[in-house]
């Protein structure tokens, strides 16, 4: 009876959980998508912290645990339904990758008084946010959204901005001058943070584009 009760289960009703995994990677794209849109606005609005951004970090983090989980349960399956394995993995380790990089950004723009956003920055986010919304069509099997957001000159200019301000300290210290001023400092480590999470966060939501 057992033995009946067993294979029923595997051959006729099986509930595999690499069917329902592809929801759970849903959700925390979605979720991670919206989380970012939200410290995007922190950082443009400096409005500081709302209850939309609160939920939407809620929702990110436990999205995120609950795909770790689906994907927990999916490799304690047998060898034979264990579709994608390795994409679904590195499409786990990606978006928690990501969340985690998201959640620095916002740590870092929450702690310090920062200047006005950019317009390069703005491009930038909007690509991420393309990106993300792109992974989930994929997963849907829907067409994609197409629209060119060009991101190479938003962060040349970036980088020119930060070696601007490079350059200034530079000259400051050939004068003499070892004293640096704190709205400088602050400003060349609001450059740096922002060009080389933006840069970050661009490659990690590209990779996650890709894999599903």
């Amino acid at each position: 009876g057992v033995l009946i009760a067993y294979f029923s289960m595997y051959l006729l009703w099986p509930v595999w959980e690499n069917y329902p995994v592809t929801d759970f990677l849903e959700k925390a794209i979605d979720a991670n998508q919206k989380y970012w849109q939200e410290v995007s606005k922190l950082y443009k609005t400096k409005s500081g912290i709302d209850t939309e951004y609160k939920l939407s970090r809620k929702a990110a983090f436990l999205s995120n645990g609950n795909l770790h989980g689906a994907f927990q349960r999916m490799i304690e399956e047998p060898k034979s339904k264990r579709k994608n394995l390795s994409n679904l993995y590195a499409s786990v380790i990606l978006n928690q990758t990501f969340l985690s990089a998201v959640a620095a950004f916002s740590a870092y723009i929450r702690g310090h008084q920062t200047t006005e956003a950019s317009q390069d920055f703005e491009i930038i986010s909007n690509r991420i946010n393309q990106n993300l919304k792109n992974a989930i069509l994929k997963l849907k099997n829907q067409q994609l959204d197409t629209q060119k957001i060009e991101t190479t000159p938003a962060f040349k200019s970036l980088d020119q901005k930060y070696l601007e301000l490079n350059e200034i300290r530079n000259q400051e210290i050939e004068s003499g001058k070892t004293y640096m001023h704190p709205d400088l400092r602050a400003k060349l480590q609001e450059g740096k943070i922002v060009l080389e999470q933006l840069k970050w966060l661009k490659s990690l939501s590209e990779n996650i584009k890709g894999l599903n």
